[in-house]
């Protein structure tokens, strides 16, 4: 009950058995109950196992450990963005793989003479839209993915400012279990079991 009173600054005391609310000038931490986040947090996604070959393995890889010192270091911007680039290129490279799926895909970004657009110039919402279209991605993911793209967005620094978004370690989780639940539906592509 004080924990709800606190913003009125108001605080329930007992008088024997009976309760009595007083005047308390409210102590505000902000800072309590937020959880530190530590390496074991996070569980590395076995990129192996989507058959990419091994120079798209490193690069994976690498921005992977990139992301992992941005969480631990507390630089949240910089993990969401990490994570949005890892998925963006995880998407690219399971494209890759399945072109003739992808290409002729009914939201397949065309240019104005109604060819399908290079690789290189999908966006990544474009990526999560035929993603979802080919049931690569549940309507869920798809969903949320959009939500991750907006937070990975924020590196735009003109985007940044017109939201005033300050994204912090909870964003971070939110975002890390999109991409989680984005790696498991991309997997079942290949029967793996993450």
């Amino acid at each position: 009950m004080n924990d709800i009173l606190i913003l009125e600054e108001l605080e329930v005391v007992l008088d024997g058995i009976s309760p009595i609310i007083t005047n308390k000038k409210a102590n505000f931490n902000f800072n309590v109950g937020v959880v530190e986040p530590k390496t074991s947090e996070v569980i590395e996604p076995n990129f192996a196992q989507f058959n990419f070959p091994n120079k798209k393995l490193k690069i994976l890889t690498n921005r992977w450990l990139e992301f992992v010192v941005c969480f631990n270091g507390n630089a949240s911007l910089c993990a969401i963005v990490s994570l949005g680039s890892i998925l963006e290129a995880i998407l690219l490279c399971i494209m890759k793989q399945f072109m003739q799926e992808v290409n002729t895909a009914k939201n397949a970004p065309k240019t104005k003479d109604g060819k399908v657009k290079f690789f290189r110039d999908w966006s990544f919402n474009q990526m999560i839209e035929v993603g979802h279209e080919l049931n690569w991605l549940n309507y869920d993911v798809k969903s949320f993915s959009h939500a991750l793209r907006d937070y990975r967005n924020l590196i735009h620094p003109e985007k940044q400012f017109e939201l005033e978004e300050f994204p912090d370690i909870d964003t971070v989780h939110i975002c890390l279990n999109v991409f989680y639940a984005a790696i498991n539906d991309l997997s079942k592509l290949f029967n793996i079991k993450v």
